[in-house]
């Protein structure tokens, strides 16, 4: 595996680790602060931070951070690279590990 594609891979998995962690995050503050957030909140939140990733890493991995738009592209048949998978791999488990912290850092209902 070539030292450009681990690159890539790490970058792209920074990318969609920041991605739901914020979206997530976004959705909890808005459903504890009772919609005080709002879809205008949740979508900057989701916006600023795609913003940030394709600044910060976009010149290294041309900004693949969406978690979801891997798999359709099997599902129509487009043909993957060879090696392409480890972006497969990082991104499921930085997807799960977003998801994780989530659930740590979520407050726990009182009384």
């Amino acid at each position: 595996m070539s030292s450009s594609l681990e690159r890539r891979a790490a970058t792209e998995g920074i990318g969609t680790f920041a991605l739901v962690f914020v979206a997530a995050g976004a959705a909890m503050t808005d459903e504890i602060s009772g919609g005080g957030l709002g879809i205008v909140g949740n979508a900057l939140a989701s916006g600023l931070v795609i913003t940030g990733m394709i600044y910060a890493v976009g010149h290294i991995s041309g900004a693949h951070i969406n978690p979801a738009a891997f798999v359709p592209s099997e599902d129509w048949g487009i043909e993957d690279p060879a090696g392409e998978d480890i972006h497969r791999v990082r991104r499921i488990r930085d997807q799960v590990e977003a998801n994780v912290r989530q659930l740590l850092l979520r407050p726990t209902p009182r009384g």
